[in-house]
């Protein structure tokens, strides 16, 4: 009997341990592991991580453990590509030595006496120089002069008279650099000399719609006549660079304040009144040249801040492209890439 009760006490012991791994091996979120006789683990099924076990399959050597998901870092998004903005694009944009050539090439220069000086400086330079642009000029000549009727007092070119409008239709130029007043300030006083010049500069544009017009402001005197005076000089270019910048395709050149000596009146003067010097029409270039780089390195700037605001659709960009255009005179140009701009500043992100 006492045997028996042993028996029984230690069968209900093995049921206990028996019903115990039952529990534990059904729960279905957890995995019961044997450790060959080393303690036992139990380790969630979402838990991916690997125990550094060295028991067990002797053949797999150390192991080193792998980092959970849980404690991987999270992935930090890769920052947006800078753009570069246009203003470092345009310091790479120059032009090539004597590239205004294009321009000078298909050039006139018009005007009376001060411009028959030109010629002659112009004589002084190799054949080459500026291209080579076209000059025509005559003594004495004017405003009112052009429009006849006498048709002696208009230009002449080659043994034919013209008008201004009609020069440069028949020479066929693409620019046009006109210089006038002196004689006109001396002949008509300030303010019909003001609306003659106008109405003079229209007629050209009236005849060729599409030539640029460079107006060269009026050189000053060494000393006053009658009406021409530095300060009647002054007024006069004022009005036609005011004039000039509400034109279309057309500029005013400063050319007067440089040959001025530090008391305002001409300090190159060949004639010691109104005539220049060789000195004072190298002065004179310099400044025509300058006014033409600009005008070419303003067009290319443009054409290039809109094209690639085009492929950046960056508004900072799309801002310097509105710059770049409103640097521009008055043109057929600056009227095309304002267009783009509007369509570019809708797809600006």
């Amino acid at each position: 009997m006492l045997l028996k009760n042993q028996l029984l006490k230690r069968i209900g012991l093995m049921t206990l341990c028996f019903s115990s791994l039952a529990v534990v091996g059904c729960n279905k979120n957890s995995t019961y592991r044997f450790d060959l006789g080393r303690s036992r683990t139990l380790a969630s099924v979402d838990d991916t991580s690997t125990s550094n076990d060295t028991g067990g399959d002797t053949s797999s050597g150390n192991k080193t453990s792998e980092t959970s998901s849980d404690s991987t870092p999270a992935k930090t998004e890769e920052p947006a590509p800078t753009v570069t903005p246009f203003s470092e694009i345009k310091k790479e944009i120059k032009l090539e030595k004597n590239e205004h050539n294009e321009v000078f090439s298909q050039s006139i220069f018009t005007g009376s006496s001060i411009i028959m000086g030109l010629d002659l400086y112009f004589k002084t330079k190799d054949s080459s120089y500026l291209g080579g642009p076209l000059i025509v000029s005559k003594e004495s000549y004017n405003l009112q002069g052009d429009i006849g009727p006498d048709t002696s007092l208009q230009l002449v070119y080659n043994g034919i008279p013209y008008t201004i409008a009609n020069l440069v239709q028949a020479t066929q130029k693409k620019y046009a650099f006109i210089q006038m007043g002196i004689n006109d300030l001396n002949i008509f006083g300030l303010e019909d000399t003001i609306k003659y010049y106008k109405k003079y500069i229209n007629s050209v544009h009236k005849v060729n719609p599409d030539v640029v017009i460079f107006i060269e402001a009026t050189t000053p005197t060494v000393k006053d006549a009658y009406s021409l005076s530095n300060e009647n000089i002054d007024i006069l270019n004022d009005e036609m660079a005011k004039f000039a910048l509400k034109q279309k395709d057309m500029y005013f050149i400063d050319i007067n304040t440089p040959l001025k000596d530090e008391n305002g009146i001409l300090k190159y003067s060949s004639d010691g009144f109104v005539h220049i010097s060789m000195d004072g029409y190298k002065i004179w270039m310099k400044k025509v040249v300058k006014k033409v780089d600009n005008y070419m390195l303003n067009i290319e700037y443009a054409n290039k801040a809109v094209e690639y605001a085009e492929e950046q659709l960056d508004p900072n960009i799309y801002q310097e492209a509105v710059d770049a255009v409103d640097a521009l005179g008055k043109s057929d140009l600056k009227t095309e890439l304002k267009d783009k701009l509007k369509d570019i500043k809708d797809k600006c992100v």
